[in-house]
C-alpha cells in the first residue's frame, strides 16, 4: 500500500502498535519488550530508528533526495556527491556497498537507512531537541533482526566497527541498504509483515525536550559530532574537491547545498585536526 499521502491520524491507527504519554515510558515498556529481566537491550535480536517528525513513508535518502522539494540543480548536486565518492571508494579496492552506507552518514543521500542497536539512540533522533509551540508526536521503529536478515529483499551492514568510522560506531549504527526490486518504503504494509518491522509513538510535551530529556537519550549533537575522525576529514576532502571543479549541471544553487554541507560537517569537528586529509 502506498502510504505517501496518508494523514497522520489515520497512519496512528493503522500503522503504529502503539502510542505512549511521553519519552520515558516509550522507553520503559520497549525495553521491556526488547530487553531481559533488566531490561537491558538485547541487539543481536532487535534494532532501532527514531524519526522526530511524521513522515508518512521513509524510504531510503536518494530517493527523499530526488523526490524533495527543491530545484534540479541541488538534486543532481547532492546525488553526484555521493555516486562520485562510491565510484572513487570502488576505484580505491573499496566495496560500493560500504561506500554507501558510509555516504549515509556523512551527506546523508544515498540508497541505506539508518538503524541502531541502541533504542536510546533513537529516541535520541525521535526527540532531536527539537522545541515545538505545541504537543507533537515522534515515531520509533523497532525491527526484529532475524526476521529482516532472512529475507532475501532486506540487507543489513553493521557499521559498529572503528575501521570504517567514528560517527556511525558512536550511534551503535547498522544501515538497511537499498538495492532494485528491495523494499524501498519500510512502513509498506508487505515490508513491515516480511521483516518484522513494528513502529510505536510518543508525545513530546511543548517546550521541554531539553529540559527533559530522557536519561538514555544521548545529545543529538553529540551522536553527529566527528571530533578526531579521520574518515570524516576523506570526506570533507572529498567535497572540497567537488566544489572546486563543479559541475554545470549542478548551478549556483546546487553547488551552494555543496558549500553548506561541507561547512556543517566543519561545524561538527569540534576542531578535531583543523586541515582536511
Amino acid at each position: 500500500m502506498d502510504n505517501s499521502k496518508m494523514p497522520e491520524k489515520q497512519f496512528k491507527k493503522k500503522v503504529v502498535r502503539r502510542h505512549f504519554q511521553n519519552p520515558r515510558e516509550c522507553y520503559t515498556e520497549l525495553a521491556k519488550l526488547c530487553g531481559d529481566k533488566s531490561g537491558v537491550i538485547n541487539a543481536d535480536r532487535f534494532l532501532f530508528r527514531g524519526e522526530a517528525r511524521y513522515h508518512p513513508t521513509s524510504p531510503p535518502g536518494m530517493f527523499r533526495a530526488l523526490t524533495a522539494d527543491t530545484s534540479l540543480g541541488v538534486k543532481m548536486a547532492r546525488t553526484d556527491a555521493t555516486e562520485i565518492f562510491v565510484e572513487r571508494y570502488e576505484d580505491d579496492g573499496g566495496d560500493p556497498e560500504l561506500a554507501q552506507c558510509l555516504a549515509q552518514h556523512y551527506l546523508s543521500t544515498s540508497d541505506c537507512l539508518d538503524f541502531s542497536a541502541s533504542l536510546g539512540v533513537a529516541l535520541a533522533f525521535a526527540l532531536d531537541e527539537w522545541e515545538s509551540k505545541k504537543d507533537r508526536t515522534a515515531y520509533i521503529a523497532v525491527l526484529h533482526r532475524e526476521m529482516a536478515e532472512s529475507s532475501p529483499r532486506f540487507r543489513l551492514r553493521d557499521l559498529r566497527d572503528e575501521a570504517y568510522a567514528l560517527r556511525p560506531v558512536r550511534q551503535l549504527g547498522f544501515v538497511a541498504v537499498h538495492h532494485p526490486g528491495n523494499f524501498i518504503d519500510l512502513k509498506n504494509d508487505q515490508c513491515r509483515t516480511e521483516i518484522g518491522l513494528e513502529w510505536y509513538s510518543f508525545t513530546v510535551a511543548s517546550g521541554n525536550v531539553v529540559a527533559e530529556r530522557h536519561r538514555n537519550a544521548p545529545r543529538v549533537d553529540d551522536l553527529y559530532d566527528i571530533k578526531n575522525d579521520r574518515f570524516a576529514w576523506k570526506m570533507i576532502a572529498h567535497l572540497i574537491g567537488l566544489i572546486n571543479d563543479p559541475s554545470p549541471h549542478w548551478g549556483e544553487d546546487g553547488l551552494q547545498h555543496l558549500v553548506d554541507t561541507l561547512q556543517t560537517l566543519f561545524s561538527r569537528t569540534s576542531g578535531g585536526q583543523g586541515a582536511a586529509r
